[in-house]
């Protein structure tokens, strides 16, 4: 699996947005917000296209990267949920709504993102 370079995971103002669409404007992580279900807000719901997954994978090595250059205070990161089939992000804000968060996919096979990920910590000192 080819993993994106170190130089191309960085996050460009163009995939700063969201993966997903807001519900509410806004980057909130308010538990009271709650959304119905539409074909705006649960565009991916078969699968996530290729390049939308890319996006993803080059966020989650910046995002590591960062970790990595600044190891002397970050002394561990925890992800939540195993795979994208047993992610509470399935059910917020949008009630159904397909996501795809996770390192790995609903098979439990690693996801482009992992790859960034072990790229990202193996340029650890």
């Amino acid at each position: 699996m080819a993993s994106p370079s170190s130089s191309s995971r960085r996050v460009s103002s163009r995939s700063s947005r969201a993966l997903l669409p807001s519900v509410t404007g806004n980057r909130s992580a308010d538990l009271s917000v709650n959304a119905e279900l539409s074909a705006r807000l649960d565009p991916y719901t078969e699968c996530l296209p290729a390049a939308v997954a890319q996006e993803a994978a080059a966020r989650w090595g910046s995002l590591f990267d960062l970790f990595v250059r600044h190891a002397d205070v970050v002394r561990a990161v925890t992800v939540w949920g195993i795979s994208d089939g047993h992610s509470w992000l399935d059910n917020w804000p949008v009630n159904g709504r397909t996501n795809y968060g996770s390192l790995f996919d609903r098979e439990l096979r690693p996801k482009a993102a992992w790859q960034s990920v072990i790229d990202a910590a193996s340029s650890a000192p």
